[in-house]
């Protein structure tokens, strides 16, 4: 029976002598790898005392399964990082972080992911997938098509884009038909249907997104308050504005002088860029969809989540979708107002907007005669 001995190592002592007076012949099959072996256990005990020490914080998983993780992990996830830096959650807090998307099954493998990329530097999209992650990811579709959702919620970006690079990887250079079947996409649906599907299979549409976006070329927009963004070239020109800049004025894809948008802010212009990256693959607006009968309750479900924000956010969107020229962003941010104030009174109106009545009662009556027209049923 093989024994082992078990003492401290450091790292000078993870030579050829070392790993041969701790394991014995039999496992010395490794010895021509034992440079790769050596530094394999050197990632590991680095891992570990890293890991050591660390404050906790509980994390539960959408069917109710407490886990305890060390908190520079968990913080691998942008939306913990929000709330405990944010929302003014405490680092060593009893009380467990609600992932309400995510099971506990697919949870435990997030955590192993973070916890293995945990000295890693900050992802970049030309990173190729590592031995590591391609066993990882060796999964059934179903875990695969988990891990993005979940990624995508708890905005990791390493694992989203090895997780969409995998997907592409499995459809690459395959027909449409051996697409659908992979992913079992079906497209004989009704337009509800289709809605319906587009809902179960939201990671598949990450991924289209996200190879969409790889290789785009990039252009730099800087708001009104000075911060640079890096936009892809594609999701920039869902701006007119942009889009006249770039193709009458003279100015280059890859120019490094950056747009400036003297008329959005920094947290507008994120939002902004938030939206026209989701809606990157929306047919562009016809001049038929002008002519159409306007109506305000064809909102999307994406877009109603998306604009559920405070008031003044919602009109600083609005001047910027008008400023920006993005018909479909105006259109949905103006339709949201327009619901707000729907079979609403003058004065209750007045109350949801904060507008005061400096009207005089004649005022106001001459006021309601210009506008007779606009109460015409």
């Amino acid at each position: 029976m093989n024994k082992f001995h078990v003492r401290r190592l450091d790292h000078s002592d993870l030579n050829e002598n070392v790993l041969s007076g701790v394991c014995e012949p039999g496992l010395l099959q490794f010895r021509q790898n034992q440079k790769v072996c050596s530094g394999f256990i050197v990632i590991l005990i680095q891992r570990s005392l890293l890991i050591l020490g660390m404050p906790n914080i509980k994390l539960q998983s959408s069917d109710g399964e407490i886990f305890d993780v060390d908190v520079e992990i968990a913080k691998a996830s942008v939306t913990i990082r929000t709330m405990l830096e944010d929302l003014g959650m405490e680092e060593d807090d009893q009380e467990p972080v609600p992932l309400h998307k995510v099971n506990s099954t697919i949870l435990k493998k997030v955590i192993q992911w973070a916890t293995y990329h945990i000295n890693d530097p900050a992802p970049s999209e030309e990173d190729d997938i590592c031995s590591w992650d391609a066993d990882f990811l060796k999964v059934d579709q179903g875990t695969l098509s988990e891990l993005i959702l979940a990624a995508n919620y708890l905005d990791i970006k390493g694992l989203l884009d090895v997780a969409c690079k995998t997907v592409a990887n499995m459809i690459k250079g395959k027909t449409p038909e051996e697409i659908r079947k992979i992913t079992n996409i079906k497209n004989d649906f009704t337009p509800s249907e289709e809605e319906q599907v587009r809902k179960e299979n939201e990671w598949f549409i990450l991924i289209q997104r996200s190879l969409l976006i790889l290789g785009m070329p990039n252009i730099k927009l800087q708001s009104s308050d000075g911060e640079i963004f890096d936009v892809d070239v594609e999701i920039a020109k869902a701006s007119v504005t942009i889009r006249t800049m770039l193709e009458d004025l003279g100015m280059e894809e890859d120019d490094q002088e950056p747009v400036p948008l003297h008329n959005v802010n920094s947290t507008i212009l994120k939002k902004v860029i938030q939206w026209a990256t989701y809606h990157i693959n929306d047919p562009s607006p016809s001049e038929e969809d002008d002519s159409r009968e306007k109506r305000t309750d064809d909102i999307s479900s994406w877009d109603a989540d998306f604009l559920k924000v405070d008031q003044g956010t919602l009109f600083e969107l609005i001047l910027a979708a008008n400023y920006l020229d993005i018909k479909g962003l105006l259109d949905v941010t103006c339709k949201t107002v327009a619901n707000m104030i729907k079979g609403k009174t003058p004065e209750e109106i007045r109350k949801t907007f904060n507008i005061k009545n400096d009207f005089t009662p004649s005022e106001e009556e001459q006021v309601r005669k210009e506008n007779e027209w606009c109460e015409e049923k």
